[in-house]
């Protein structure tokens, strides 16, 4: 979880701002969404399996109160992957002045906080980052629908450029 808290901003500093200067091309906003995508996914998942092979170490080194959570440990960096995929999703949007209405963000938020708690029992510690995931991937999903969508509407396709 520390490590995604520590590559966000290096991201944001490294890639936003060379997405926010693309034209309105739509051909070239998805060919630059989508290396963006795959580049973070594919740090995502080096990441998270890496702290799944080296769970029992990292547990070792955290301590006698913390064995046991190879599994929570591996959910946990399951769920803070799909935040930093989301909060990279998001400043793409943001920073190119696109901002999902308050109305709908706060909507779908809560939809998924809902069905989530009518899901996963949250009475245990895997059925609470279970539910983390949920909300964490509805919210990228959420993100990465409206980023294509907006997307989609620029004005300017390359074939007309």
């Amino acid at each position: 979880s520390i490590l995604f808290t520590m590559l966000t901003p290096i991201f944001g500093a490294l890639i936003i701002p060379k997405f926010t200067k693309l034209h309105d091309k739509r051909d070239e906003l998805f060919k630059h969404l989508l290396l963006i995508l795959v580049f973070c996914t594919s740090i995502g998942l080096f990441l998270v399996l890496s702290i799944g092979l080296a769970s029992d170490i990292i547990i070792y080194i955290l301590g006698k109160p913390y064995h046991g959570l190879n599994y929570p440990l591996l959910l946990s960096s399951i769920s803070a992957a799909i935040a930093f995929l989301y909060s990279i999703t998001y400043s793409l949007c943001v920073n190119r002045g696109w901002v999902l209405h308050a109305v709908w963000n706060i909507s779908i938020s809560l939809i998924s906080i809902v069905i989530g708690t009518f899901v996963f029992d949250l009475s245990s510690l895997n059925g609470i980052l279970y539910f983390g995931i949920f909300v964490n991937s509805f919210s990228l999903l959420r993100q990465l629908l409206f980023l294509v969508k907006k997307i989609n509407s620029t004005n300017i396709s390359t074939e007309h450029a």
